[in-house]
C-alpha cells in the first residue's frame, strides 16, 4: 500500500501536464469541427477539371518533382526543400511544389514556413482546395501553439503537423469560382486564429490548478507519514521472525555436533584404511629397491663394456692416425721431390731462355751497328760532293735512329729541345719525356731504320724528310716521317730537333 501511495503522489504532476496537452487537443479539434460544414462547399481538385488556361508542367519540370519527392520519401528532408525551392523559383505556376514544400516544413515544425509557403501558392496560382486545407491545419496548429505558451509550461510544442503531399504534377487549373470559396474560408480561418489567441486568457484558471496542487502535495505528505509508521510497525515484526530464526539455528548447529561426531567416527576408519595401503606401499617399495640395486649393477657392467670399447676404438683410432700421417710425410716428401724437380727444370729454362735473349740482343746490337754503319756509309755516299750542312743534317737523323734503336732514353732525349713539346700540343716538355721513357723501355726490342733524305732550310733552321721502318716486338711499320731542327748558325751539327710529324 505504502508503494501505491508514493507512485500515485509522483504521477499527478505528469497528469496535470497531460491535461494541458488534452486542451490544446481538443483547442484544435474544435477550430477543424467547427469548420466542416463550411468546408462541405468546397469541392476537391480534379485532374479532369478544366480551367481557363491549363498549366502543362515541361519535362524538366517533371524530372525534378519526381527527385523531390523521391528525396522525401528516402528521409534526405533538406535535399528535397531545396528541389521544390528551385522548382517554385522556375514554374511559379505549379501549386503541387508549393503543397510538398509546405508539408516538409511542417513535418519539420517549421510553421511559419509552412504558412508563408501555402500563402505563396495561393498568391501565385489561386486554383487549389489541397492549398486552403493546408492553411486550414496550419493555422489552426499556430493558434494551439499559442494557446500553449500562455500557459507558460515548458516542453514541446503541437506534435510535427502531416500535411498532403502530392505525388504527380497536375496538367490543369481549379475553377474561378472554387477559389473564391478558398478566399473567403482564409478570411474565416483567420478569424478563428484571434479567437483562439484570446482563449488564452483561461490561464488563470490554470493558475488556480496549480494551487489545488499543492494542497493535494500536503495531502500526500501526510500520507507519507502515514505509511513511515507503518513501515515501522512491519520492521518489529521482522524483528520477531528474526529470534524465531536465531531459534532454529541453534536447533541446527546441534544437529551438526551430531553429524560432526558421525564423520569423526568415518575418519578414523578411514586412518586405518591409509595406514594399511601405507604397510603395503612400503612393501613394494622394498621389492623396487632391490630391482633398483639389481639395474644399477647392470649399469655398472654395461657401462665397463662400453669403456672397455671406447678404450679398443681409441688405440685403433691412434694407430690409424699414425699411418695416416705417416703417409702424409711419404705424399709430402714425394710432392717435395716433385717441386724441385719442376723448379730444376724451370731454372735450366730460364737459363736457356736468357741465353738465347742475350744471344738475341747481342745479334740485335750487331744488327742495329751495321745498320747504322751502313746508314752512315749511305748518307755519306748520297752526300757525296753536298755542302757540309746536308751531312751534318743525315748525320742528326742517323744519330737519333740509332739512339732509338739502342733504347737509349737519354741519347734518344738529348737530340731534342729542352723545351721541346709535341706539335699537336696535347703533352708538357715532361709528359712527353715521361712517355718517351715508357715506349721506350716497355719493348723487348726496337729496330729503326731510315733512307731517302731530304733536306731543306728553313727560318728557324732545317727540316729533313725521310722515309722510316720502325720495327719491334709489338710493331713493324713504315712512315715517311719529317724532323724541323732548330741551328745556331752554319753549324747544324748540335741542332734540337723542334717539330716531329707523320707525312704519310
Amino acid at each position: 500500500m505504502a508503494l501505491i501511495a508514493l507512485f500515485a503522489w509522483w504521477l499527478w504532476p505528469a497528469e496535470e501536464e497531460q491535461a494541458v496537452a488534452r486542451k490544446t487537443g481538443e483547442l484544435v479539434s474544435e477550430v477543424a469541427d467547427s469548420d466542416r460544414s463550411y468546408m462541405a462547399k468546397v469541392e476537391p481538385i480534379s485532374l479532369s477539371s478544366a480551367a481557363a488556361e491549363p498549366v502543362v508542367p515541361s519535362s524538366s519540370a517533371r524530372l525534378k518533382f519526381e527527385q523531390a519527392r523521391r528525396a522525401a520519401n528516402s528521409g534526405n528532408t533538406r535535399s528535397a526543400i531545396r528541389i521544390y525551392q528551385e522548382l517554385i523559383g522556375s514554374n511559379k505556376k505549379l501549386v503541387e511544389p508549393y503543397i510538398n514544400l509546405a508539408a516538409l516544413y511542417a513535418q519539420t515544425n517549421q510553421l511559419d514556413l509552412a504558412q508563408q509557403t501555402l500563402t505563396q501558392g495561393l498568391n501565385a496560382d489561386d486554383n487549389y482546395a489541397t492549398l486552403f486545407a493546408s492553411l486550414q491545419q496550419v493555422l489552426g496548429a499556430l493558434a494551439a501553439n499559442a494557446y500553449q505558451d500562455a500557459l507558460e509550461q515548458e516542453g514541446d510544442k503541437i506534435a510535427a503537423l502531416k500535411l498532403p503531399r502530392v505525388s504527380t504534377l497536375a496538367e490543369n487549373d481549379v475553377q474561378q469560382e472554387q477559389m473564391n470559396l478558398l478566399q473567403e474560408r482564409i478570411t474565416y480561418l483567420q478569424s478563428e486564429a484571434n479567437r483562439a489567441n484570446q482563449s488564452a486568457q483561461s490561464a488563470a484558471q490554470i493558475s488556480e490548478k496549480l494551487q489545488l496542487a499543492e494542497n493535494k502535495l500536503g495531502s500526500a505528505n501526510e500520507t507519507i507519514d502515514r505509511i513511515r509508521t507503518e513501515y515501522q510497525q512491519q520492521l518489529a515484526g521482522l524483528q520477531s521472525q528474526l529470534s524465531e530464526q536465531n531459534a532454529r539455528t541453534q536447533n541446527l548447529l546441534a544437529s551438526n555436533e551430531r553429524i560432526q561426531a558421525e564423520e569423526k567416527t568415518q575418519l578414523i576408519a578411514a586412518r586405518e584404511q591409509v595406514l594399511k595401503a601405507q604397510q603395503q606401499q612400503a612393501a613394494l617399495d622394498g621389492e623396487l629397491e632391490q630391482e633398483r640395486v639389481a639395474r644399477e649393477k647392470l649399469e655398472a657392467e654395461l657401462l665397463a663394456q662400453q669403456q672397455l670399447a671406447k678404450e679398443q676404438q681409441l688405440v685403433l683410432e691412434n694407430e690409424l692416425a699414425k699411418q695416416k700421417e705417416l703417409a702424409r710425410q711419404q705424399e709430402i716428401a714425394k710432392q717435395a721431390e716433385i717441386d724441385e724437380a719442376r723448379e730444376q727444370a724451370r731454372q735450366e729454362a730460364l737459363a736457356k731462355q736468357q741465353q738465347l735473349v742475350r744471344q738475341q740482343e747481342a745479334d740485335r746490337q750487331l744488327a742495329i751497328e751495321q745498320q747504322a754503319d751502313q746508314q752512315r756509309r749511305a748518307a755519306q755516299q748520297a752526300l757525296a760532293g753536298n755542302e757540309s750542312q746536308q751531312a751534318q743534317a743525315v748525320e742528326l737523323i742517323n744519330s737519333w735512329a740509332a739512339a732509338w734503336s739502342r733504347q737509349a732514353v737519354s741519347d734518344y732525349v738529348d737530340h731534342y729541345a729542352s723545351d721541346y713539346v709535341p706539335t699537336n700540343g696535347k703533352l708538357t716538355h715532361q709528359q712527353w719525356l715521361d712517355q718517351r721513357r715508357v715506349r721506350l723501355t716497355n719493348k723487348t726490342f726496337i729496330q729503326v731504320s731510315v733512307s731517302n733524305f731530304d733536306v731543306r732550310t728553313t727560318d728557324a733552321g732545317f727540316d729533313v724528310t725521310f722515309s722510316q721502318h720502325y720495327k719491334s716486338n709489338t710493331m713493324d711499320d713504315v712512315i715517311r716521317k719529317r724532323l724541323s731542327f732548330a741551328a745556331n748558325g752554319d753549324d747544324w751539327s748540335s741542332a734540337k730537333i723542334i717539330g716531329e710529324r707523320v707525312i704519310r
